[in-house]
C-alpha cells in the first residue's frame, strides 16, 4: 500500500508540473546605440535590439523609423524622423572639434534613450620611423607629440594590399595584430606578450611630450596564399573619455573574464536607458610600404 501512495504522489506532482517561460522573465527589450564618430566628418550611426541572456545575439538591425534630435553644446541643430535601412543612417551635421554633442532617439516599443559626447580637440602627431624585418616578424618605429590637453589614445593598426580571386584581385584593407614591449600601453589587462588589433594609452607617460614606441607584428599576418600586403596603415586616435572607458570594458571582458560579453552586469557604454555607445575621435593616419 506504501508503494500506490508514492506513486499517486508522484502523479500529483507531474500533474502540477508547468513550463516557465525563463526568457521573458525580467527581461525588456532595448536600443542598441553604435556609433563612433570622427571629427570633422558627418554623424553616422547604427541601431540594433538588445536580447536577452538566454538568446542568441541579434546581428539585424532595426528597420522603420526613429525620431532623432541632436543637441550642440546645448543647442538644437537637427529634429528630425529617419527611415532606418538596416538600423543605419547618417545625419547632415559635421562633427567639429571641441563641440558636446548630445542625441536623444524614440522609436516605437523601446524606451526613448539619449546620449552625450565631446569630440577631442586635435588629432595626434604622429611619425612611421622605421619599419624593418626581423627574423618572422616586422618592427614598426613611431615617434609621437602630445597634443595640448590632458588625453587618451587608441592605436589601429592596418595591412592594404591586392586579394586574389582566381585571375582577379581587389585591393583590401585588413586590421593587424600586433604587440610591444614598451610600457605605454594598458598593461593591467593586456600583457606585453599579448597581440591585439588595438591598444590604448594615455599622454601620462610622455616626456617633455614626446614618446616613441616600437609595435612587432608577425610576418605571417601580411601575407597569406591569396593576400599579399604591400603597405602598412598606423591610425592612433585622440578619443573621448567616454570612448576609452568603452574599449577598456571591451579588452575586460574579452581578456580577463573570458568573452566580450561574459559580464553581463556592467554598464558598456553611455547610453541612457538603452545600451551601446556614442562616442568621438580625432584620427592621424601615417602610411609606410612593407620592406621585402
Amino acid at each position: 500500500m506504501k508503494w500506490v501512495g508514492y506513486i499517486a504522489l508522484c502523479i500529483t506532482f507531474m500533474a502540477c508540473e508547468k513550463e516557465i517561460e525563463l526568457d521573458d522573465l525580467g527581461f525588456t527589450k532595448k536600443l542598441v546605440l553604435n556609433s563612433f564618430n570622427e571629427a570633422d566628418s558627418i554623424l553616422t550611426l547604427k541601431i540594433s535590439s538588445s536580447v536577452s541572456t538566454l538568446n542568441f545575439p541579434d546581428t539585424d538591425f532595426l528597420n522603420g523609423q526613429v525620431n532623432v534630435l541632436i543637441l550642440k553644446d546645448n543647442q538644437m541643430v537637427y529634429n528630425n524622423t529617419v527611415a532606418l535601412s538596416n538600423g543605419r543612417f547618417t545625419v547632415p551635421i559635421i562633427c567639429l572639434p571641441s563641440k558636446v554633442y548630445e542625441i536623444q532617439m524614440e522609436m516605437d516599443g523601446f524606451s526613448t534613450i539619449s546620449a552625450i559626447d565631446s569630440v577631442p580637440n586635435d588629432p595626434p602627431n604622429i611619425k612611421i620611423d622605421t619599419v624593418i624585418k626581423v627574423n618572422n616578424s616586422y618592427k614598426l618605429s613611431v615617434n609621437m607629440t602630445d597634443v595640448k590637453g590632458d588625453n587618451k589614445y587608441l592605436l589601429q593598426l592596418y595591412s592594404e594590399g591586392l586579394e586574389w580571386n582566381e585571375t582577379d584581385s581587389v585591393l583590401k584593407t585588413k586590421p593587424l595584430k600586433f604587440s610591444s614591449n614598451d610600457k605605454i600601453f594598458l598593461s593591467n589587462i593586456l600583457t606585453v606578450n599579448t597581440s591585439n588589433s588595438f591598444a590604448l594609452f594615455e599622454d601620462m607617460l610622455f616626456r617633455n611630450d614626446k614618446i616613441n614606441f616600437t609595435l612587432t607584428i608577425p610576418e605571417d599576418s601580411l601575407n597569406a596564399s591569396d593576400y599579399i600586403a604591400d603597405n602598412l596603415k598606423l591610425k592612433v586616435s585622440c578619443i573621448s573619455k567616454t570612448t576609452y572607458d568603452y574599449y577598456i570594458r571591451v579588452l575586460e571582458n574579452t581578456h580577463v573574464y573570458g568573452g566580450p560579453l561574459s559580464s553581463l552586469s556592467r554598464d558598456n557604454g553611455n547610453v541612457e536607458q538603452g545600451l551601446g555607445i556614442f562616442g568621438f575621435q580625432n584620427s592621424a593616419i601615417k602610411e609606410s610600404k612593407v620592406p621585402r
